[in-house]
């Protein structure tokens, strides 16, 4: 607790809450007393921000003007001797403890068994690393490439996104900073409201909660194949899950009909959720591969429906490729657990997803 200790020193306020060990997830924040709805709970002072306008000039300055700041902030968690960061660096997760779940650490054969979308942005952080750490290296040749990872890893799994002027030439996606103990957070689909003001960041509470509760903020309304691939972990339950068909659509497709689908920007990802039988752009291919006319697809697009012919067409196509995905999925599983590299509990991990997929497609075709 002594970055806990230190952090409240420098004005960082918990109102009823504190970090704890939490079983499965590490750590995570719970309940001291019985909180109120809109209280709130956390708040953390612009001074304790670190971002870009944080990073010393004698790293920023040995690196290219346009490096990001995802790599910048990066290279400081692991170069700077600060004393603040040195306590932050103790209180979080390590190298080896990240690897569980991150699927860019994982071996080349599990991050192969990867759906389709954690895969994707999987390859982009491969990237992005690459990039970075090409650059660090260059003008930092002293220091280790698990070192700048364990860095580069926390960075994205714990930073929160931040605005100032000096920032609006970077991409929206790379406006981050570290906000201490804010970070300290779990995740659930709708959590805590997290606001960014002029003197720092505040968290309140979304509803009661009881002593003890564990408190959850919302990193987003993403699927379980970001939360897998960007922070490690998926969600027993997440109403945001979607899955993605493109596998068993866009074979399917001919040349002339994809064009037709990305002239429309149509064409992808084509994506199955808890509600509907296929987002738009799903509805739109599926379409385009039954024996619609074209004015009928040109009808559907005009919110104008498509005849009662065409979506049982669609529904009797839909439900086909929903068979052969799930036969796709049991496999996936079958054979990640006959794997023999990585570890154990990323083998657990990489099945279950596949499993949660296998179960929104049986629930999709009992829709049908």
């Amino acid at each position: 607790m002594e970055f806990l200790d230190w952090a409240k020193s420098k004005g960082v306020v918990l109102h009823g809450v504190s970090p704890t060990k939490t079983p499965g997830r590490g750590s995570g924040m719970v309940a001291c007393r019985r909180l109120k709805e809109g209280e709130d709970i956390l708040s953390v002072p612009t001074g304790l921000i670190r971002s870009l306008h944080t990073v010393p000039r004698h790293i920023s300055g040995k690196l290219p003007s346009d490096t990001s700041i995802h790599a910048l902030l990066a290279a400081d968690l692991t170069i700077s001797a600060a004393s603040e960061l040195s306590l932050w660096r103790d209180s979080l997760p390590t190298l080896a403890e990240l690897s569980i779940g991150i699927p860019l650490t994982w071996h080349e054969r599990l991050q192969q068994f990867l759906p389709k979308p954690a895969r994707n942005i999987v390859e982009n952080q491969q990237h992005s690393f690459r990039r970075d750490w090409a650059r660090v290296a260059k003008s930092f040749p002293h220091l280790q490439r698990d070192d700048y990872l364990h860095s580069w890893l926390i960075i994205n799994t714990r930073s929160f996104y931040y605005t100032t002027p000096q920032m609006e030439t970077y991409p929206s996606t790379d406006r981050l900073a570290l906000v201490p103990i804010a970070d300290g957070f779990n995740h659930a689909d709708t959590g805590c409201e997290v606001n960014s003001t002029t003197d720092g960041y505040v968290v309140s509470a979304d509803r009661e909660y009881d002593l003890g509760q564990e408190i959850f903020i919302s990193y987003g309304t993403h699927t379980n194949d970001f939360l897998l691939a960007e922070y490690g972990f998926v969600p027993m339950e997440n109403k945001w899950d979607q899955t993605c068909l493109d596998d068993v659509i866009l074979p399917r497709l001919s040349p002339a009909q994809k064009k037709i689908l990305r002239d429309r920007e149509l064409l992808g990802p084509f994506l199955l959720d808890t509600v509907t039988l296929g987002c738009r752009k799903t509805q739109a291919a599926l379409r385009l591969l039954c024996p619609c006319s074209r004015p009928q697809w040109e009808a559907f697009l005009d919110d104008e429906g498509c005849g009662q012919h065409c979506r049982e067409a669609m529904n009797e196509l839909l439900k086909s490729l929903l068979v052969e995905f799930s036969a796709t999925a049991r496999k996936a599983v079958r054979e990640v657990a006959e794997l023999e590299v990585g570890q154990a509990a990323q083998r657990e991990l990489l099945g279950r997803r596949w499993r949660q997929i296998e179960v929104a497609i049986s629930q999709a075709i009992m829709r049908l």
